[in-house]
């Protein structure tokens, strides 16, 4: 139970925070945060033990909700009652609900007076996965990336690579799995298995394909006989009922949703909430770059997901392109100032780090972006929108 002021709460009117300490109270807030987006990784983990590729969140109650989601619980029902706010934080199951907004829609007066980040949204409200930020903040604070969402998803890969022979027989795969993936949020069980069956995958890779979907559940199909769900035309996601792509990216490249063949029930396959947040939409982008930079190079030379993910699309060895789509441009930012990661091994002028569009589209946000990288680290690349990448590598095929 957390500590509790001497003074009665009962009369008096929410307010802020006002402590002798301000640095004291903007400290209990970080570490609240940090506590917090831990604990909500914590829980995604336990809450989907049962499968080699991660679920979704979901809030267990009793001894199974994790430590650091409860000290966070803790740490943000002292900072409300100390304002003389309700204390609206011990249900864990209404704190992973609200986590799905920005903290500036719930949180305590102190978090939305001390905190930078309080437009930090920790857990999709469309895949309910933890954000890329909620990531990011567990692992600045708590380190230990290798344990962290995505990057468990590419350590399943890996490990199923590692089985392969040699290094042009794991690239091929690596490619293949990734791009199936990618192209198919929503695949029929004769899509999937003609996959696994492929000559270039082994039998880890295989036992990868065999947890990364699951079978469409019944309220997600159309009623009638037989039923069927929906498809989208444009990416091959499933559609919700009313109509519109249950992928955020494809809804805002295509505004005006189009059904493809609808699949049978029985045999449609859905890639599980984790693949479609960080693997499937980000790839809705990356896909439309290959497929619009393919008729402007020689057969072959336009690459996906080269040397296993060196960069999401490059042109030979002589440009490298990775495609971001975070929300935050300071947080990127910061990601990029550690290291460019592949596009290092690209030519000086030839690193370009391509914008998603929903996120170029947002005013300043490039300004941003480029203003936040430190001068040594933007020297190095070439910031610009995916059209902006698409114009440039036009000009440069037609010279």
């Amino acid at each position: 139970m957390p500590a509790r002021s001497t003074s009665s709460h009962a009369t008096s009117p929410p307010g802020p925070t006002l402590l002798a300490d301000p640095d004291d109270v903007a400290a209990r807030v970080a570490l609240a945060l940090r506590l917090l987006a831990k604990g909500v990784l914590e829980q995604f983990r336990r809450s989907s033990r049962e499968a080699a590729v991660v679920g979704v969140v979901r809030p267990e109650v009793g001894e199974d909700v994790p430590l650091a989601l409860r000290q966070a619980q803790a740490h943000l029902a002292r900072l409300a009652l100390e304002a003389g706010e309700a204390d609206t934080f011990s249900s864990v199951h209404l704190l992973l609900t609200n986590c799905q907004r920005p903290l500036a829609a719930w949180a305590p007066t102190a978090v939305r007076t001390y905190a930078p980040e309080i437009e930090l949204v920790l857990i999709d409200p469309d895949y309910r996965v933890p954000t890329t930020e909620c990531e990011m903040l567990a692992a600045a604070s708590f380190g230990g990336m290798a344990d962290l969402v995505e990057n468990q998803l590419y350590a399943d890969l890996r490990d199923g690579l590692a089985e392969l022979p040699d290094g042009l027989a794991q690239d091929r795969a690596y490619t293949l799995v990734r791009q199936f993936i990618a192209e198919h949020p929503m695949a029929t069980r004769a899509e999937h298995k003609e996959l696994r069956r492929s000559q270039w995958l082994g039998d880890a890779l295989a036992r990868l394909l065999e947890v990364a979907y699951e079978p469409a559940h019944a309220a997600e199909a159309e009623s009638g006989s037989p039923r069927l769900v929906p498809r989208c035309a444009h990416c091959n996601a499933r559609l919700s009922l009313a109509g519109e792509c249950t992928l955020v990216s494809c809804r805002y490249l295509h505004p005006l949703p189009r059904a493809g063949t609808p699949v049978p029930l029985d045999l449609a396959l859905i890639a599980r909430p984790a693949l479609l947040k960080f693997w499937v939409d980000p790839a809705q982008e990356e896909l439309y770059l290959y497929r619009a930079l393919q008729p402007l190079f020689a057969a072959g030379q336009v690459l996906l997901y080269p040397h296993q993910d060196r960069c999401d699309v490059a042109v030979g060895e002589e440009w490298g392109i990775d495609v971001k789509d975070h929300r935050d441009p300071l947080r990127l930012a910061a990601l990029l100032n550690v290291s460019i990661g592949g596009l290092t091994y690209y030519p000086a002028g030839q690193r370009v780090l391509a914008i998603a569009t929903r996120r170029a589209d947002t005013p300043g946000y490039l300004r941003r972006l480029r203003q936040a990288l430190r001068p040594d680290v933007r020297a190095l690349l070439r910031v610009l929108s995916i059209k902006q990448t698409i114009t440039l590598l036009k000009r440069y095929a037609r010279a």
